[in-house]
Formats: structure tokens, C-alpha cells, sequence
């Protein structure tokens, strides 16, 4: 019996420490073939477009929802601001067009009335600024198409240019990238071979 037991039993191959080194060094091998071919993949010309797209989508949604703008165009001081320039062409406007105009109603128009036609045409500018610029905004907003213009530029922008700033401006963190594939695939090798080594 016992000799039949010899015979017959399979034989079992124990795994070298060359063969389990060179599993270890293929999984290590094949999770930096895995970050090469992902980093090549981001450069293809199918993910410029649809990043060129998407890039343009939240820009133009971020530029219709913003709130910013329109506080920033309305801001009383940017009034304040402009305030001397439209100033001085409502004085050119009363001293010079206007005489130019009507000169028969500018005779009859005294300083002190056109210092009330311009202090009441401020007021007003002053009323109705916010309002224009806010509505004007608004028509814009809607005019311009940030996605078209966004998009467009990115897919113009040539395939090797984007790699070569890709690769000068992240070189610490591709190498990081390549590392932890390298190390994962070292570890999945290693569980790998102690697998193996105890279904031997």
C-alpha cells in the first residue's frame, strides 16, 4: 500500500526563488506598463474633445449662474468711478450740442437752468445704471457662448503641446502615479506567490 501511495501520488513542485522573483518583478512590471498606457490615453484626441466639451459645459453654466458679475457691474462705486467722464460729456452736451441744436432754446436757458438739466440728468444716470448694466448682463450672458469658445480653443491647442506642459508641470506627481503602480503590482505578485506557495 505504502509503495502504491508512492507511485501514484502527485508530485508537488515547490517554486524556486528565481521563479518568484521573476513573478514578483513581471506584477511590478505590468502596474508601470499600467500608468504608461493610462498616461498615453490621456493624451488621445477622443479625451482632448471631450474634455475640450466638458470644460466648456461648466464654464458657460458657472458664467450663467454667476452672481458675481452682476454684483461687480453694479457696484455703486464703479459708478462713482465713471461718474467724471459722463459728467463731462453731459457738460459738452449742454454748452456745446445743444446750443448747436437749438440754439433758440439755448438763448433762453440760463446757467442756472442748465446746472438743473444736468444735476436732474445725473440723478437719473444714477437711478437707471444698475438697471441697464443688470439688464445688459443679462442679454449677454445669454449671447455668449463660453462652451463654443472654451471648447474650440482646447481642440485647437495641438496634442503635443499639451503633453509637454502636461509632463514639465506634473513631473512629481506622475512619478507618484508610476510608483504606487509599480508598488501595487509588486504587492498583487508577492500575494501571487504565497497563493501559490500554499496551494503547493
Amino acid at each position: 500500500m505504502a509503495l502504491y501511495s508512492g507511485i501514484f501520488a502527485p508530485k508537488i513542485k515547490v517554486m524556486t526563488a528565481v521563479q518568484m522573483s521573476i513573478i514578483v518583478f513581471f506584477s511590478a512590471f505590468t502596474g508601470w506598463i499600467i500608468s504608461w498606457l493610462t498616461i498615453r490615453l490621456l493624451f488621445s484626441s477622443s479625451i482632448r474633445s471631450g474634455l475640450g466639451t466638458k470644460a466648456g459645459q461648466v464654464f458657460q453654466q458657472e458664467f450663467e449662474s454667476s452672481k458675481m458679475i452682476d454684483e461687480k457691474m453694479t457696484d455703486p462705486s464703479l459708478f462713482e468711478k465713471m461718474k467724471p467722464e459722463i459728467e463731462k460729456h453731459v457738460d459738452f452736451f449742454l454748452n456745446e450740442k445743444l446750443a448747436a441744436v437749438f440754439p433758440l432754446l439755448y438763448k433762453f436757458m440760463g446757467e442756472k437752468t442748465l446746472r438743473q438739466f444736468k444735476d436732474a440728468f445725473m440723478i437719473e444716470t444714477d437711478l437707471l445704471f444698475p438697471l441697464i448694466i443688470k439688464n445688459y448682463m443679462t442679454s449677454l450672458k445669454k449671447e455668449i457662448r463660453l462652451d463654443t469658445i472654451i471648447s474650440t480653443h482646447i481642440n485647437a491647442i495641438p496634442i503635443q503641446t499639451i503633453r509637454l506642459h502636461f509632463f514639465k508641470h506634473a513631473k512629481k506627481e506622475i512619478f507618484f502615479f508610476r510608483l504606487v503602480c509599480c508598488i501595487t503590482g509588486l504587492i498583487m505578485g508577492m500575494l501571487a506567490v504565497v497563493a501559490l506557495h500554499f496551494i503547493q
